[in-house]
């Protein structure tokens, strides 16, 4: 998926739970990731689709959450996603206001 889609031109670190044994939402891959890229939680966006993984092990990881809604799902008010989007197109225009 990763060749197929050209990610790793533009990823400095890929991370697959497959090979590390950890997968979200459990915040050691979280950590992992933000060590390898030397990053803090408080300075990274975690950028998902998945509310039980995604927003989960951001939460649990401490950093900030972007919501891809594509399917415009309702989200229940005990989630409070820092952006919703409903395509990663929005994504450029949302990080540079």
């Amino acid at each position: 998926k990763i060749v197929r889609l050209c990610l790793n031109d533009y990823c400095q670190s890929i991370l697959i739970s497959e090979t590390l044994g950890i997968a979200k939402p459990d915040r050691r891959i979280f950590d992992k990731a933000l060590t390898e890229l030397n990053a803090t939680a408080d300075s990274t966006l975690m950028i998902g689709d998945s509310l039980e993984s995604d927003y989960q092990g951001a939460l649990n990881a401490g950093i900030d959450f972007c919501w891809i809604n594509a399917k415009k799902t309702e989200l229940s008010h005990d989630l409070k996603p820092l952006f919703i989007i409903q395509h990663i197109t929005e994504l450029e225009a949302l990080l540079l206001t």
